[in-house]
């Protein structure tokens, strides 16, 4: 039985100049992930990552000596949720959401409570195709991406191989949701609730894809969990 394994990348540095990066938590937790990966899957047939540096910082810090060499796929970068923030936020003025635009700053206010109601109101107004924003892939454009590699996936898992990934939290609840043929929103809605460093599985089923389990994080102690 062939099954897919996604794996959430470890913590980011969510305040450093830099946020593309592992915090010092972050490499705590791929060493956990690591441990658990090397009782769980010691092989494996391909290994991918996505191309933002914190997806391969945590390919790289929980490795396996078996696994083949990997493969970075651009279709597992991220949904483009800071560029929708910067370009959203002034889109706010006339909405219930209106009393945020003052009281957010797109570059230091991840993780307040305005910060991140304004957000997810904003991506579900992206993934609903309501808002198109210059120079960012539009909602459409990423619903596309992650269907092609849910197309490329089936065609390996067919083949009874199995595949691990490590990406981002968009990615991944989008390409859990689309197998549920959850309606977009719903599927994006998922990112919310993912842990970082997280496993979420699914397996081939009659051609396709079915889903498995969602957001296992019992390796990771519960003071150290956490969504960013």
């Amino acid at each position: 039985m062939s099954f897919l394994y996604c794996i959430r990348h470890s913590q980011a540095s969510a305040h450093a100049e830099d946020y593309d990066q592992l915090s010092d938590l972050g490499y705590q937790q791929s060493k956990l992930l690591g441990e658990r990966l090397a009782i769980m899957l010691p092989t494996i047939d391909h290994v991918w990552y996505g191309p933002r540096k914190r997806h391969r910082q945590t390919y790289e810090s929980s490795i396996q000596y078996a696994w083949p060499a990997p493969v970075m796929k651009g279709w597992l970068d991220e949904f483009p949720a800071h560029e929708i923030m910067e370009q959203g936020l002034s889109t706010l003025e006339g909405t219930h959401l209106e009393h945020c635009i003052d009281s957010i700053d797109t570059k230091t206010g991840t993780g307040t409570p305005e910060f991140l109601t304004a957000l997810q109101y904003l991506c579900d107004q992206w993934i609903m195709e309501k808002v198109v924003f210059d120079g960012v892939e539009s909602g459409a454009e990423f619903k596309m991406r992650i269907q092609k590699g849910v197309e490329e996936i089936q065609e390996i898992l067919a083949r009874g191989e199995s595949i691990i990934l490590f990406s981002s939290a968009g990615t991944i609840s989008t390409l859990f949701g689309t197998t549920l043929r959850a309606d977009p929103v719903h599927a994006l809605h998922i990112a919310w609730a993912l842990y970082n460093t997280s496993i979420t599985t699914l397996r081939d089923f009659q051609g396709g894809l079915i889903n498995c389990s969602l957001n296992w994080i019992d390796h990771i102690p519960t003071s150290q969990r956490t969504f960013v």
